[in-house]
């Protein structure tokens, strides 16, 4: 296990340092794969480098916005909240006539 955790750190610190990066962000949901995610980037860039954002909706619960908060503290990594709404609103909006006629069957999911 620990000689894969090595080459998945080894391999992100040469991607980003090959693609001009310096900083990453990652999308932290709360749940395992984020979370794993963040150790990584955490260890092969360090904690400064490593931006970690919550994109939040009706649908997200206080625990994953709890959990994702608690692995940002833990890390030492930064954790922004985006509140995304009104982006899946505008997104529905802009898809709306592709259900017209459809409106009952409420099987559509975002």
């Amino acid at each position: 296990m620990k000689e894969t955790f090595n080459l998945l750190v080894s391999e992100l610190k040469q991607f980003v340092k090959r693609s001009g990066y310096i900083k990453v962000v990652i999308g932290l949901s709360g749940g395992l794969d984020s979370s794993v995610v963040a150790v990584v980037a955490k260890e092969a860039l360090g904690a400064k480098n490593v931006l970690g954002i919550t994109l939040s909706s009706r649908y997200t619960s206080t625990e994953s916005l709890y959990d994702a908060g608690a692995i940002g503290k833990e890390l030492s990594i930064i954790v922004k909240h985006i509140p995304i709404t009104k982006i899946i609103r505008s997104f529905n909006d802009g898809l709306a006539e592709l259900f017209i006629g459809h409106e009952d069957e409420n099987k559509f999911t975002e």
